[in-house]
């Protein structure tokens, strides 16, 4: 269990948690997510659908589950993450999304 604990940063960008979902980071905190829902599962295939038919037109790149650095010591795991052009590169994104979904 993680939740509360004080990590560093580096610390918490090796975490490698394959048996739950990738917790966010705040302020030096692990902050864990809930297991996703069937009804958040749907939502975010049904996301990918709709947002793929788009995609061609609109140049668009869709990212679910993206982890997103928002400041320097604040990660979000964003359910669906939509950029117009390219994807993020490296571990993860410092670039904010046109639009995003993250439950909550």
């Amino acid at each position: 269990m993680l939740a509360n604990t004080q990590i560093g940063l580096e610390e918490y960008l090796a975490l490698e948690l394959s048996d739950r979902p990738e917790p966010d980071y705040v302020n030096g905190e692990v902050v864990e997510r809930p297991l996703p829902t069937p009804i958040h599962s749907r939502i975010q295939a049904l996301s990918c659908l709709l947002f793929a038919k788009l995609r061609p037109e609109a140049n668009l790149d869709l990212s679910p589950e993206l982890r997103v650095q928002i400041e320097p010591r604040l990660f979000r795991v964003i359910d669906f993450a939509v950029y117009r052009g390219s994807r993020p590169q490296g571990r993860y994104a410092t670039e904010p999304a046109d639009e995003a979904f993250k439950e909550l």
